[in-house]
């Protein structure tokens, strides 16, 4: 095992959601095409617990007036967005309409990896929808490895807090999705920069993303 995975594995083969609930004022606005009824259901208990957990502790934590991103839900390669078309093997935050939406292969492969990796796909769009509402001199460019930070610091709080059960092997199956962006130039940074950067939120929190 490479050593920055040593560090990265400290819990956690499934995320199991303990409790569901919709952050106020969440939209949810499209159905689940192309999605399977395993996808759907772990892409659905992501979204309910981590709407949940930005409601609460967005607005405390960044001192904002919290809007929660729409959720335009799981929809196929090509099917229109309010950025474009949506690409394939891709989950997109789109800052035009403030929405976040999930292509239905990209989320097919992350379940196909793990459970947990519906997960942090859906916490990474989200992080990326934080960002859009914190003061602009916090936000790293490019976003990548700060919105993947945050997704960490959402998914460790929660699993901390009970809301989220970790299994062993969980993590493991974190990096292997960042395998699939490792290459020269990316701006999701190379897979052992994405496993430091989701380590650190889920070893410190949130805040640890903006020091």
């Amino acid at each position: 095992m490479r050593p920055f995975l040593t560090s990265l594995i400290t819990a956690a083969t499934v995320i199991t959601a303990a409790a569901f609930s919709v952050g106020d004022g969440t939209a949810i606005a499209a159905a689940d095409s192309g999605a399977s009824e395993s996808v759907a259901e772990d892409y659905h208990a992501a979204v309910d617990v981590i709407a949940d957990y930005w409601a609460q502790q967005a607005p405390e934590m960044f001192g904002i007036d919290y809007e929660p991103p729409t959720v335009r839900g799981v929809i196929d390669p090509g099917d229109a967005t309010a950025c474009g078309p949506m690409p394939e093997m891709n989950a997109i935050y789109c800052p035009r309409d403030h929405s976040v939406q999930f292509g239905s292969d990209y989320l097919e492969l992350a379940d196909s990896i793990g459970d947990v990796i519906v997960y942090d796909v859906v916490a990474h769009e989200w992080g990326h929808a934080i960002l859009a509402q914190v003061p602009s001199s916090l936000v790293e460019d490019p976003q990548e490895l700060q919105a993947e930070c945050l997704a960490g610091g959402a998914l460790g709080d929660l699993a901390r807090d009970g809301v989220i059960v970790v299994e062993d092997g969980d993590l493991e199956e974190v990096v292997k999705l960042f395998r699939y962006s490792d290459a020269p130039g990316d701006a999701h940074g190379t897979a052992e920069q994405q496993a430091l950067a989701f380590a650190a939120g889920w070893r410190q929190g949130p805040a640890a993303c903006f020091e």
